[in-house]
């Protein structure tokens, strides 16, 4: 449900995640801060590849280092378990706008490899 909060996607795709994190290969984190889920993210991995998704905080708990602490958790697990190649994916900044999941990403070591446009449907 915090995945779905923080991204505004309808409470219902919480039970499409939850089924998610069962699947093999896929491992969901939760980031707790006051007692509470504050977010959290997915590792899948295939092969000798890791893949870091889906991470989001709550808005009241953004700012806090949690996202990156949660990718470190992530990164750090991905390496124990021998994976050798770890990828990420994030929006690009538009315009004047920042990103702080790009911004923790290239703390966290990650670097920009490629870039694709999204497109919208019509309204």
């Amino acid at each position: 449900q915090a995945i779905c909060t923080a991204f505004g996607m309808p409470p219902e795709f919480a039970a499409w995640f939850e089924a998610i994190a069962r699947r093999p290969r896929w491992k969901l984190f939760a980031a707790l801060a006051e007692a509470r889920v504050a977010g959290g993210g997915f590792l899948y991995t295939e092969g000798s590849d890791a893949w870091l998704g889906a991470a989001g905080m709550l808005a009241e708990f953004r700012g806090r280092g949690g996202q990156r602490a949660l990718m470190a958790l992530q990164i750090r697990e991905a390496g124990t378990a021998g994976y050798s190649r770890i990828f990420t994916e994030t929006g690009e900044p538009v315009g004047e706008d920042a990103n702080p999941s790009l911004e923790n990403m290239r703390r966290s070591g990650f670097r920009q490899i490629a870039s694709r446009v999204n497109y919208a449907a019509p309204a």
